[in-house]
Formats: C-alpha cells, sequence, structure tokens
C-alpha cells in the first residue's frame, strides 16, 4: 500500500498557493515547482539508473510519496514515455493494489499501443480480482496484435491478440479454464465467448465497492 509523503504540510501549501496574491504565489510558486521536478528526476531514476527489480522500486516509490506515485502513473498513461521507462512504470503500477492503480493501468488497456495494451492487462491481473477482471473482460473483442509466440518443434509462429492475453489472465485470475490445449500446442486464439456468458451470470460478484 502507498504510505503517506513526509513532505505533505509542503504539497497542501503548494495545492493552496491561487488563493494568495500574486505577489505572493509568484515568491511561492517556483519551489513547489522545482520540488514537483526534483519528485520527476527521483521516478525516473528508480525507473532507469537505479532500477534492479520490482520489488526494490516498489520500495523506493512508497519511500518518495504520494507525489512519485502520481508520477508514476503520469509516466504509466503517456504515450510519449521512452519504451523502457514507461514499461516499468506500468509493471509497478500492478504492484499497488488501489483504485487510482486500477483506473490508470484501465486507461493503458486502451492505449494506442497493442503491446502496451497487453502489458497492462498483465499489470492489472496483480490486482483485487474485482478490479481486474472488468477490464481483461472489456478487452476481449480486442483482436489487435500485441506480441508473438515462436514454437521451435515443430517451427511456428503465433500471432497473440489482446483478447488472447486476456483470456490467458483471467483463466489466472479466477482458476477457470472453458478451453483445452491439446500438448504443448498453444491454442492459436483463445475462445472468448465463454468468458462473455460467465461474465454474465457473475459481473454482480464481482463489482467494485
Amino acid at each position: 500500500m502507498r504510505t503517506r509523503s513526509k513532505n505533505a504540510s509542503t504539497r497542501l501549501r503548494c495545492l493552496g498557493l491561487w488563493l494568495l496574491p500574486l505577489h505572493v504565489f509568484l515568491a511561492s510558486v517556483l519551489p513547489c515547482r522545482s520540488q514537483q521536478a526534483s519528485i520527476r528526476t527521483e521516478v525516473e531514476a528508480v525507473l532507469e539508473s537505479r532500477w534492479t527489480n520490482g520489488d526494490t522500486a516498489h520500495e523506493a516509490i512508497q519511500k518518495l510519496g504520494d507525489q512519485a506515485f502520481s508520477v508514476l502513473i503520469s509516466v504509466a498513461t503517456n504515450d510519449q514515455e521512452p519504451y523502457l521507462r514507461r514499461w516499468r512504470a506500468v509493471f509497478l503500477l500492478g504492484k499497488f493494489d488501489t483504485e487510482e492503480s486500477a483506473d490508470a493501468l484501465a486507461v493503458v488497456a486502451d492505449s494506442k499501443h497493442p503491446l502496451f495494451r497487453c502489458y497492462a492487462l498483465q499489470s492489472i491481473a496483480n490486482l483485487d480480482k474485482r478490479r481486474a477482471i472488468p477490464v481483461l473482460i472489456r478487452k476481449l473483442d480486442d483482436q489487435s496484435v500485441c506480441m508473438n509466440i515462436v514454437v521451435t518443434d515443430p517451427a511456428r509462429e503465433y500471432d497473440v491478440y489482446v483478447s488472447d492475453e486476456a483470456v490467458r489472465l483471467l483463466e489466472l485470475v479466477t482458476a477457470r479454464r472453458f478451453q483445452k490445449q491439446t500438448g504443448d500446442v498453444p491454442i492459436r486464439h483463445r475462445a472468448t465467448k465463454p468468458w462473455k456468458k460467465w461474465w454474465e451470470r457473475n459481473r454482480k460478484s464481482y463489482q467494485p465497492n
């Protein structure tokens, strides 16, 4: 869970600047902007030069506080961010089981880049079922190709749709399976209709609080 920032009083002061006279506002806004830029720099460092693994990065973001979490969401939802930085931000959001994380990952699930849609689904599957399942269900009609599977014996390649990944993750999250796999050969495209029927029957059980 996210921790409270040690600089909460500073953040509240920044949020209230618009209530101040103009000359006081101008004298105060630069320190607030400097603080925000500093936190952004720290988050970028966690996602890049200081990255070792997801657990240590998650702990580092927690220690930086609420503003760092907001920056993490900003990075994850921005299609213009560098690939590696954004991928790690999307990955880390799956470690914060909050409504804000689920909402941000739902946005990424509609990214213009199919690969990031699949990344978002993978991360949201780590959250509470009531937050994850509605988003996974919503992507059952997304037949954009997000990745490719290579099988070596015999040599074959399979395109993976976003909907295929949604079904795979629904199977993981719910421990249910409507389609059987034969041997080691992956199912080319997953059936979505059984999951839509399942959702019609079970929707009320998975409504977020």
